[in-house]
Parts: structure tokens; C-alpha cells; sequence
């Protein structure tokens, strides 16, 4: 759907064929060696890319949540790289997630888009990252200039949303490149980049972009590329600052028959085609339940509802998909409920878990009141809640290693405690 203004979130749309996306890359794929979709460049050497699970998470970010990840090691490595068509006028936007755990003092560049496939000359849009105190800093290069660094200092071993965006502008060397870190305001204009390239590179402008690339690097223990994890690519020719549905809510609710209404709403709709429910008892495997027509074109509020008669005793995960008309698909985090079951069990997951996102699973009529998260010293490590139910937990800081509390609070007032392993 080309039209789900959802807080926080970012949809790149293509205007020139059927206003779809150019590329939108989840590395839906096998863990081990990135293979699938993607190329070696010829002439590179050491070990492929590596598809890592979980998945990278960002509040609200069309693409969190979907697939795996890519892992990029501060090594010699292979360089990986993709095609997503031929532009060669107008303007190119590429977003993506990163978790970046190391860079070097001196920084280098691990993500660019090329003119060729397979990749020869102008590496452009280049994407940076230095160590800066205890954090690290992005920079952005138009080609082979030096780089131009963001003056915020972000934190390792945090997921950050980045978009560059470069602009195709008539001449030789006056093409323009931008960097954008953490969007965070829902508005059809851009804002202030962090970042801004140098126009007049050395070996100018390219004429069209073809390719995005994943580069690994080690020259010395001052220069090499950033250990990164990447996931939630999309690269398209226009940029929105909300998805293309106004989702204002999906939950599921089990009833007193054991049977589960799931409903969800829309604020805005545009070209959507259908709604697909899946059902899953693992968050790994998912099986379609139903198909529910959209409205297709809507500038008011639009429910759904379905009952699933079929679930047996057990806790259920329950994931939306929206479908377009020309077949663009986004999928929406699961909700979770207990069938069969009643009182208040609840329980923590992933358990361990890496600390960027969790959840808390149990009925909904046992919904919590308050979730608040401790560690072993009793300091309140603050909290942001998602989803209509209160279920998914993000810490606004990066959990270290070891254990912390969640403490739970529901409604008629009954209190519990769960162990959280952050490894």
C-alpha cells in the first residue's frame, strides 16, 4: 500500500515504474555465507558476508523486524554487491539499518552504490564510520574525496536508521550526496542532513547508478572497515517520511470461546489490494489463515476483523502483511496471545536475548498495567512500550551483557518478576 503514515517510519517509493521500490532487501535468507541475490565482486578476497539471526530492529521502520541480517567482520572479506536497476537522472534514496560494534580511529567506507554490474569505477555514495571516544561517527563521500563526518557520536552495539541520498545534477563534478541519521520526524520534508558530501570529487560524477555494494577491508590495525551489521535495505528514487498505510492499530484478543478476533485499523489507504493474516506458534514457521480485501483508495479510517476458529490450546503469534495493487508487500510486527488458558501467565522472550527489542507473552485479558525494567542494582533502565497491546519492550539505552529484572504489574494490581539474560 502507498499510504501507512506510522510513526517513525520510512517507505521509499520509485515514481517511475509504477511508483514501486527499487530494491527492498530483508536477507530473508539461510544463515552462513551470503549467497542468495547477491555477487562477488571478482578479484576480492577472504570470507563472504555473513547472514546472522536475529534480524535488526527500529521502532516504527517499514523493514524491522523482517527476515535476518547481514554481518560485515573488520577483515579482508569478500565484496558483495546487487543490482537495483539503472537510474541515471533525479535522485537516489538509500536507507538502512546498522549495528555497528567496531571502527577504526582513522574510519572507512563498507557501503557505496556503482554504476556497474559487475562493479568497476565510481564508488559513490560512500558510507563511513570512526571510532569517536566510546562511540563512533558516519561520514559520507560523494566518490573518492575525503569524507564528511556527522558531529553526533552514536553508541555501538545500537541499531541506527541512516538514509543517503544522491542527486543527479547537470555538469561534470556538481553532483550531490547527503547523509541522514536517525530520521525521527513523520513530515514530507526532509529536514537538515547530518552530513553533506564534497561536490567537487576528482573523478566527478557517474552517469547512472546500477549497484549497491557491501565492502570488507583491512589494510591495518588503524584502517579497516567497521564490523557492521546491516539489514532493511530499500533504495528507491523518492523519499516520504511515513509508510504507505496508516496502520493505526493490530491486535489479537482471545475470547471466552477460545476463539481469537484479531483486528486491525487504517487511517489512510492508497492502491491497496489485500490484507494477508498468518498464524505461527514459533515466530518461525507462519501459515496463511486468510485473505482480506483493502480498501484500495481511502482517506478515512477503515477496520478489519477476522476470527480464528481454529486455534487450538497454546500460545498463538498472529503477523499482517498489506499487499499493493503492483504486489509491494510489508509486513507488520506478530501479536501474541494464549488460547485455552486463562488467569494471568506471562512470560518473557527471547530469552536470552540481545536487549534491543523484547517481548512479553500472555493473555490479554492479563495485560500489564506497568513494565519496568531493572538491573541487578536496582537501577530503572527506562522502557519504551509498542504495539496497542504493551507487549514489545525497547530499552532506550544499550543493554550491556548480564542479568536485568522486568518487573510486571497488571491490572488488578498482582505483581511478577522475570529474569532477562542480555547476552
Amino acid at each position: 500500500m502507498k499510504s501507512l503514515y506510522l510513526l517513525f517510519s520510512f517507505l521509499f517509493l520509485f515514481s517511475l515504474v509504477a511508483s514501486a521500490q527499487l530494491l527492498e532487501e530483508n536477507f530473508d535468507y539461510s544463515t552462513g555465507d551470503l549467497s542468495t541475490n547477491w555477487t562477488a565482486i571478482s578479484g576480492s578476497a577472504g570470507n563472504a558476508p555473513q547472514i546472522i539471526s536475529p534480524g535488526l530492529s527500529y521502532a516504527g521502520y517499514g523493514s524491522t523486524g523482517v527476515g535476518n541480517a547481514v554481518n560485515l567482520a573488520s577483515v579482508e572479506g569478500k565484496d558483495y554487491y546487487r543490482t537495483f536497476g539503472n537510474v541515471n537522472t533525479g535522485t537516489v534514496y538509500l536507507a538502512l539499518l546498522l549495528n555497528v560494534t567496531s571502527a577504526a580511529p582513522t574510519g572507512d567506507y563498507f557501503l557505496f552504490m556503482s554504476k556497474d554490474a559487475p562493479v568497476g569505477a565510481n564508488y559513490m555514495g560512500r558510507l563511513y564510520a570512526k571510532s569517536s571516544g566510546s562511540g563512533f561517527q558516519l561520514g559520507i563521500a560523494k566518490s573518492n574525496e575525503a569524507a564528511s563526518y556527522a558531529s553526533v557520536v552514536l553508541a555501538y552495539n545500537t541499531t541506527h536508521l541512516v538514509v543517503i541520498k544522491y542527486t543527479f545534477v547537470a555538469g561534470t563534478t556538481n553532483d550531490l550526496v547527503d547523509l541522514f541519521i536517525n530520521p525521527t520526524t513523520p513530515s514530507a520534508v526532509e529536514g537538515t542532513p547530518a552530513a553533506s558530501g564534497s561536490v567537487s570529487a576528482s573523478d566527478g560524477n557517474t552517469p547512472r547508478l546500477e549497484t549497491v555494494v557491501l565492502r570488507q577491508d583491512y589494510t591495518s590495525s588503524n584502517l579497516f572497515t567497521p564490523a557492521v551489521t546491516i539489514d532493511g535495505i530499500r533504495i528507491s528514487t523518492s523519499y516520504e517520511t511515513s509508510l504507505p498505510v496508516e496502520l493505526t492499530y493490530f491486535h489479537a484478543k482471545t475470547l471466552a470461546s477460545n476463539q481469537v478476533q484479531i483486528k486491525w485499523a487504517t487511517a489512510s489507504e492508497h492502491n491497496s489490494d489485500y490484507f494477508l493474516l498468518e498464524r505461527s506458534q514459533n515466530l518461525q514457521q507462519f501459515i496463511r489463515i486468510a485473505q482480506v480485501g483493502a480498501a484500495g483508495q481511502s482517506r478515512e479510517s477503515r477496520t478489519y476483523s477476522y476470527l480464528d476458529e481454529t486455534a487450538l490450546a497454546g500460545a498463538y503469534y498472529y503477523r499482517l502483511t498489506q499487499v499493493d495493487r503492483d504486489g509491494t508487500r510489508q509486513a507488520y510486527r506478530p501479536v501474541s496471545v494464549q488460547v485455552g488458558e486463562g488467569g494471568s501467565r506471562l512470560a518473557v522472550y527471547p530469552n536470552p536475548s540481545t536487549g534491543e527489542v523484547f517481548y512479553v507473552r500472555g493473555t490479554i485479558e492479563a495485560i500489564a498495567s506497568s513494565i519496568d525494567l531493572f538491573d541487578l542494582s536496582g537501577k530503572q533502565i527506562p522502557i519504551n512500550r509498542n504495539n496497542d497491546d504493551g507487549l514489545m519492550l525497547f530499552p532506550q539505552q544499550s543493554l550491556r551483557k548480564g542479568l536485568y529484572i522486568i518487573q510486571i504489574r497488571l491490572i488488578d494490581g498482582t505483581v511478577s518478576r522475570h529474569k532477562l539474560l542480555v547476552k
